[in-house]
């Protein structure tokens, strides 16, 4: 009986694995506005950052911006709605192990000759924490960002 217990067990925790890793990500309840107020969550991290660089054009930001994230990432985030051109675009990451999605929208609020403006709200699909890491990674890829910019 024990036995049986933990084979069911076993089994549910596969099929959990599976839907986490193959679950469709829908575009219209994922690719939302960074610049509108979201609830502050342990599984999510919202910044307006501005960077500076000289020259700058939204065809430039438009490059960095489809170029510098999934590199950042291990090639292991991709575009999952909008364009660079548009200047609005949610990624998808998903964790090394067993696939847990992450969700990254990036608007270009303003531009100008020598700065932006770019709206960022990054969250996790699953759990009520994600222990920093949306955080962690927004942070680095704003500090490649600005570095590609330079």
């Amino acid at each position: 009986m024990f036995k049986t217990w933990i084979v069911v067990g076993f089994i549910l925790l596969l099929v959990f694995f599976v839907y986490v890793r193959f679950a469709p990500s829908k575009e219209a309840v994922w690719h939302i506005d960074p610049t509108l107020d979201h609830p502050e969550r342990l599984n999510s991290f919202q910044v307006t950052a501005e960077l500076e660089a000289v020259g700058l054009t939204k065809k430039t930001l438009a490059s960095a911006l489809s170029n510098i994230f999934p590199k950042l990432d291990g090639e292991r985030a991709e575009i999952l709605a909008g364009s660079a051109e548009e200047g609005f675009l949610t990624y998808i990451s998903r964790s090394k192990l067993i696939g847990f999605p992450d969700y990254m929208s990036v608007k270009i609020v303003n531009i100008a000759s020598d700065k932006a403006e770019l709206a960022i709200y990054a969250r996790s699909r699953f759990g009520i924490s994600d222990l920093g890491k949306n955080k962690a990674r927004v942070s680095a890829w704003l500090k490649a960002l600005e570095a590609s910019l330079k």
